[in-house]
């Protein structure tokens, strides 16, 4: 078998949890638009479908990976979309549309790469911006189910608690009672809020290089520019010197 002809095995796999992806998320936008229930049958059936499969395939190439961390934090999103308690968590599943996307290179083949989207994959990829969100998120989530648990309150309370404590906003709608809520809080501000300082001090350091990189280039154009006009005046120059010395040869 040439290798024209070889199943690209990983590409379907890619492929197929994209499909199921945008079938979980298009259920939970339409349950959400009053289409149907969150307790109707079809919606139960494909996403406890869809679940068992996110799952069965998260352990069997957990267990494939040599190197454990690096798969949990690279799978994160996955990971935090297989949470049951909420619907919302099924979002998080538009990571492995995006991992198709990257896969085939689509943005590159449709012809919408640019500048911009260079920019984009360099800063979430080369400076590790995309972990940074990963953990941040993954911080966020763990704190807000830990807080619905132990302050009895929803889930949608608790991740709208959780993000206006990490961000260091504050409303103060919400706060802890109990001393394990309170422990929870704690360890929220102190981690949460040290990395999304970390993406916050990434973006602005990435921002400036690029602001940068971007004027050294100017001012290498323009020295290039004027080293040319230089080079042209000078030629003129010499030109006109020659011009003027065959000028006086042809004098009586």
């Amino acid at each position: 078998m040439t290798d024209k002809n070889k199943i690209d095995k990983k590409g379907l796999f890619y492929t197929f949890l994209m499909i199921i992806s945008v079938i979980s998320i298009v259920n939970v936008i339409l349950a959400y638009a009053n289409f149907f229930d969150l307790n109707d049958k079809y919606y139960l059936f494909s996403e406890i479908l869809i679940e068992l499969i996110y799952i069965i395939q998260l352990v069997w190439r957990f267990c494939l990976s040599k190197e454990k961390n690096i798969f949990l934090l690279n799978n994160l999103f996955e990971i935090i979309s297989i949470i049951p308690f909420h619907p919302v968590f099924i979002f998080f599943r538009v990571i492995s549309v995006y991992k198709f996307i990257r896969y085939y290179k689509l943005i590159y083949r449709l012809g919408l790469s640019n500048n911009l989207t260079s920019s984009i994959h360099e800063f979430l990829f080369t400076k590790k911006f995309i972990y940074l969100i990963s953990v941040s998120f993954g911080i966020i989530i763990a704190a807000s189910l830990g807080f619905s648990i132990v302050e009895h309150v929803s889930l949608g309370e608790s991740l709208w608690w959780a993000i206006v404590t990490a961000t260091t906003v504050g409303y103060g709608d919400i706060s802890p009672h109990t001393f394990l809520g309170k422990l929870i809080a704690i360890g929220l501000m102190f981690l949460g809020i040290g990395f999304i300082g970390l993406l916050t001090s990434n973006l602005i350091q990435f921002i400036t290089r690029k602001t940068d990189v971007s004027q050294k280039n100017d001012l290498d154009e323009i020295n290039q520019k004027m080293d040319y006009l230089i080079k042209i005046v000078n030629q003129q120059n010499k030109e006109i010197s020659n011009l003027k010395k065959r000028h006086k040869k042809k004098k009586p």
